[in-house]
Formats: structure tokens, C-alpha cells, sequence
């Protein structure tokens, strides 16, 4: 969210940022933070110093990868970097003034006036759920050829388990020449199983095992307001649909499903279209024709 602000062209110079999560992801995001100018308060990653320094001696085998990554923290060096801490919560008025972080028993305020916080990334499976590939563990299921469970489809990339550009560009390449029904290098295949033996060593390193239950007034769905309180653990997802709304508002889920499946395993029980939101002028312009005699 930081990252899209940037793009977009907001200013964040001068402002006071604090960012927490789990993951590798910190990195370019504080650095590109610093480069435009934020006043980086503090970056906690709650990731444990040994899981770190254990994932980090790993990457001695991908010098290119751990060079970047020194790079990244080269950009921020002057900010507190701190592992085994997250944020408890946030308060102002109107807008966030402050950030309670904890790193084992201690706690501590800081003032700020952005706070980002996130713990990885969520594969999109919607497409391939809606065509009937087999989905497990919150990934699309391909073999050795990118071949799903659904004949005549192929699946590469982030959809079948999150492990970078380099990895999906490799499935990509294998997917394309299988469904020409080319023959597949065996260098691609190697490439291919480094990039997901790395993917696991990074998932492992840095998976939030047993997220912390926020307090009950926490908004877990945000368009339809409803409160982590006003959820029973015992329910289903649709039960919880039905009973207060979650997941049905504009985002259909988009937002609150990834949190109320680290949270109690709810996954999602339907897909339907349109698949992203669309506006509804792009929907009108599919009835005008393009030859206006028709």
C-alpha cells in the first residue's frame, strides 16, 4: 500500500513512517521510503533474529539475491531495524498519530503519521478456482510441466506459490513450451526447482505461525464494518456471511478473506464474476456496438 502511494506520486517527504510485518518485502519498501524522502521512524519485522540470520547464511549460494538485499538496508542504514517486534496497535484522531510496538515483553510508543504493516503475500487463485483447478493450501497444483488438475490449462507464477520474478518467469517459459507441446530444456527444470526449494526455505523463515487475535472491536471486514467480536470460531464462512455480512460488501472478500483464513481457516466457499471489480462503464461499453450501422 506504501509502494502504490509512492508510485502514485505522494509525497511522503518529511513524514513520520513506521513499517512492521514479516518478510523480505520490508526491504524495498523502506528503502524506496527513505529514497523519497520519508522520515523512517522504525522498521520491526517480527520475524526472530535466528530465523533470519538462518535464512540470510542461506543465501551465500545466491550472491546476487543477499547483494540486493544489503543494498536495500544500505538505503536506510540510519533507522532502528529491529527483529522479533511488532505492532500492537494504533491510535489518533482522524487520521493515525501513533504506533504501541512490543518486542517480548516490552512495549513502546512512537509518534508517527503513516503506519505500514503487512505479513506476506497471498497467492491469487480466483481465476484458476473459477476454471476448476485443483487449489491447496492456498495454491494452484501443477506437475513437473506447469500442467493443472484441468486438462488444457497451465498455471505459472504467483498463482502456484509465491517465489519472485525469476521463478515465475522460469514456469512461464516451462508452461509455454509444454502447452506447444515442445520439448522442456532440462536447465529450465533445474532453474525451476532451485526457485521453489528457495521459496520454501523463504516461506518458512519468515511465516507468521500463530497470528495474535487483535481486540474484538477490530474491523475485520471493512466494507460491511463487522467487528472480529461479532465472529464465532465455530462457524463456517458462509455462516458467518449470513450472520453478519463478512466478505459481502464491494471487495468480496478481496481484503477480509486473506485475514479470516489466518485467523480461522475460513476459505472462500464460491468464486464468481466478474473476477476483479469492474467499472460499470466498461461493462456498458461491451452492448455498444463498434459499427454504429449495426
Amino acid at each position: 500500500g506504501v509502494q502504490a502511494l509512492l508510485k502514485s506520486g505522494t509525497s511522503l517527504a518529511g513524514k513520520r513512517v513506521a513499517l512492521a510485518g514479516a518478510g523480505p518485502l520490508i526491504l524495498p519498501v523502506a528503502a524506496a521510503l527513505a529514497m523519497a524522502g520519508a522520515h523512517l521512524v522504525i522498521v520491526a519485522d517480527r520475524t526472530a533474529a535466528s530465523h533470519v540470520l538462518r535464512f540470510s547464511a542461506s543465501l551465500l549460494t545466491r550472491p546476487a539475491d543477499l547483494w540486493q538485499g544489503l543494498r536495500y538496508r544500505a538505503a536506510f542504514l540510519g533507522t532502528r531495524y529491529r527483529w522479533g517486534t511488532h505492532v500492537v496497535s494504533a491510535a489518533g484522531d482522524g487520521r493515525v498519530r501513533e504506533a504501541i510496538f512490543a518486542s517480548g515483553s516490552r512495549r513502546w510508543t512512537e509518534a508517527v503519521d503513516i503506519l505500514g504493516a503487512a505479513a506476506g503475500l497471498v497467492p491469487n487463485t480466483e481465476l484458476a478456482r473459477f476454471a476448476g483447478c485443483e487449489v491447496r493450501n492456498g495454491s494452484v497444483i501443477v506437475d513437473e510441466f506447469q500442467r493443472t488438475s484441468r486438462t488444457g490449462i497451465w498455471c505459472a507464477g504467483e498463482p502456484t506459490g509465491v517465489g519472485g520474478v525469476d521463478l515465475a518467469l522460469v514456469e512461464g517459459e516451462i508452461a509455454g513450451l509444454d502447452a506447444a507441446a515442445c520439448p522442456v530444456p532440462s536447465a529450465l527444470a533445474r532453474a525451476r526447482n532451485a526457485g521453489r526449494a528457495y521459496a520454501r526455505r523463504l516461506d518458512a523463515a519468515f511465516r507468521i505461525s500463530s497470528p495474535e487475535l487483535p481486540p474484538p472491536e477490530s474491523i475485520i471486514c471493512r466494507c460491511e464494518d463487522v467487528p472480529l467480536g461479532a465472529l464465532d470460531p465455530s462457524w463456517s464462512l458462509r455462516q458467518a456471511k449470513l450472520y453478519t455480512r463478512v466478505g459481502m460488501g464491494p471487495c468480496q472478500g478481496r481484503v477480509c478473506g486473506a485475514a479470516l483464513h489466518a485467523l480461522y481457516g475460513w476459505a472462500p466457499d464460491s468464486v464468481r464474476t466478474p473476477l476483479v471489480p469492474t467499472p460499470l462503464a466498461s461493462l456498458a461499453s461491451l452492448l455498444e456496438s463498434s459499427d454504429a450501422t449495426t
